[in-house]
């Protein structure tokens, strides 16, 4: 496999104790240089990562600790998806955003 794309769920695996399982799968199924491409809620900087993982948003630095782990090197990230509209204050969190304010993505792939 080349590609391997992750939307929005990386917060879920983490909440749930499998991302390191997913993460390592992943990996394993890459060709060496494969890439993997994550799009995650970003959670704004001072909150901690505990308290970020209830609200479905993720610091940056989790999200690359965790991709990193599995053995991925980071070769990029974006903006492209980022909306400053979304205040990251609703009542229910990532789970009740309009479909306007969901968007943020990294990029990772196997070392060659």
């Amino acid at each position: 496999m080349k590609l391997f794309l992750s939307f929005r769920n990386i917060h879920n695996w983490v909440s749930a104790g499998y991302a390191d399982r997913v993460y390592a799968a992943a990996y394993k199924a890459l060709k060496p240089g494969g890439i993997l491409r994550v799009e995650e809620y970003r959670a704004q900087l001072g909150i901690s990562s505990e308290e970020s993982i209830k609200t479905g948003y993720m610091l940056e630095d989790d999200v690359i600790a965790v991709v990193e782990k599995a053995g991925f090197k980071l070769v990029g990230k974006s903006q492209i998806n980022a909306n400053p509209k979304d205040t990251k204050d609703y009542p229910a969190s990532v789970w009740a955003l309009p479909p306007t304010l969901r968007h943020k993505a990294f990029g990772f792939r196997t070392p060659d």
